[in-house]
């Protein structure tokens, strides 16, 4: 994969274990404080929302550059309707990004 193809992995981290994931961050020598007005965040509530109410519970998001599709990594709800369903796709080695 050449430089800069590489991907995105956005996580969901719950209140209680947000600490100790900040804490691993900055401890690899990371900073944090660059803020930039975005509609990022409503989008991605939005599209969080949309997966919320056909049964599934995201917990992150794969972003690739030059790609405009967004693999979300989930949790299903154990009485999904099978109608709210979406196309899935299973990928033979499940930790290759």
């Amino acid at each position: 994969m050449s430089e800069g193809q590489g991907k995105f992995i956005l996580l969901y981290v719950s209140n209680e274990d947000s600490k100790e994931m900040i804490k691993h961050v900055l401890d690899e020598g990371v900073e944090r404080g660059v803020f930039l007005k975005s509609d990022l965040s409503s989008k991605i509530v939005e599209q969080f929302d949309f997966l919320k109410n056909r049964g599934y519970f995201p917990n992150a998001m794969i972003l690739s550059q030059g790609n405009d599709l967004v693999e979300f990594a989930f949790r299903r709800h154990p009485q999904q309707d099978p109608n709210k369903k979406l196309e899935e796709f299973v990928s033979d080695d499940k930790f290759k990004l």
